[in-house]
């Protein structure tokens, strides 16, 4: 165990797993950004079509930014000769993680 440890560290698949995370974070911090928007319009453009293009606009690009992460990090499982199986986990962890952070977010900004 210490072995495989000591390996990932001197690898820097460590800093990799958690820059990956990091970037989802932020993708999906983002995407719930424009969803608050769209749902609770807020500023000087309130009830104008502006308004809903700049919130459709945020969350277009986190979206476009969740995938490309995506993309990057299958790209990563496969110089590394993962199995199909942990590309499939992969997806299902982002899209439940991007769900929860953006619901979590959202309850939050609302109360």
């Amino acid at each position: 165990m210490l072995k495989v440890l000591d390996r990932l560290f001197l690898q820097d698949k460590v800093k990799l797993i958690f820059d990956h995370l990091r970037n989802l974070l932020m993708c999906t911090l983002l995407l719930a950004a424009g969803r608050f928007q769209l749902e609770h319009p807020v500023g000087v453009f309130v009830g104008s079509t502006f308004q809903s293009l700049l919130g459709y606009g945020v969350v277009g690009i986190a979206l476009i930014l969740i995938v490309l992460n995506l993309f990057d990090g299958m790209h990563q499982l496969n110089k590394l000769r993962h199995p199909d199986i942990l590309k499939l986990g992969l997806i299902v962890a982002y899209v439940i993680i991007a769900t929860r952070i953006v619901l979590v977010t959202t309850s939050f900004r609302s109360c």
